[in-house]
């Protein structure tokens, strides 16, 4: 892996988490490398924390926005033109934590937060392919918003037939 990406997986400390993080971090260098039609090696992605200075803020891709969140088996990627935001997590996890609300709920205001935009906002809820998770995507927008998902439910079925988590 590249630009410190290892070094951030290890700071995990499950080896299951540790194996999400390089994953999503692929996942990420795909789908922009495909949205940008560019080579996804030659994609920099810049997760310096801008209060710390750690690498463990938002990713930034020159020519993309882009979001990225991963719970339990799923990882969700969302990449635009415009500012997006998205959070996927498994409601066993939001339970233990005590949370009260519903998934759909938490899930709409960490993608607002993750967006980071304070202007006209659409927030999305995104059907996962496996029950016991809930995800939402916010996007920033001065129009209506198009939302494409590519490769969910296949991209569930080999998380499951290939990831022990």
């Amino acid at each position: 892996m590249v630009g410190g990406q290892s070094e951030r997986a290890s700071s995990y400390t499950s080896p299951a988490d540790q194996g999400r993080s390089l994953l999503a971090a692929a996942l990420l260098r795909a789908v922009t490398a495909r949205a940008l039609n560019r080579d996804p090696m030659s994609i920099q992605v810049d997760r310096e924390c801008q209060d710390c200075g750690q690498p463990h803020g938002k990713p930034i891709i020159d020519g993309i926005h882009v979001s990225v969140s991963h719970a339990g088996l799923l990882i969700v990627v969302a990449a635009g033109p415009v500012p997006v935001g998205v959070d996927v997590e498994r409601i066993a996890d939001l339970t233990r934590s005590g949370y009260e609300g519903g998934v759909e709920q938490w899930c709409a205001a960490e993608a607002r937060t993750k967006l980071g935009h304070s202007g006209t906002v659409t927030c999305q809820q995104v059907e996962t392919p496996i029950a016991g998770y809930g995800a939402c995507v916010a996007v920033a927008r001065s129009r209506p918003a198009r939302l494409v998902l590519h490769g969910v439910a296949a991209s569930a079925r080999a998380l499951q037939e290939h990831c022990p988590c």
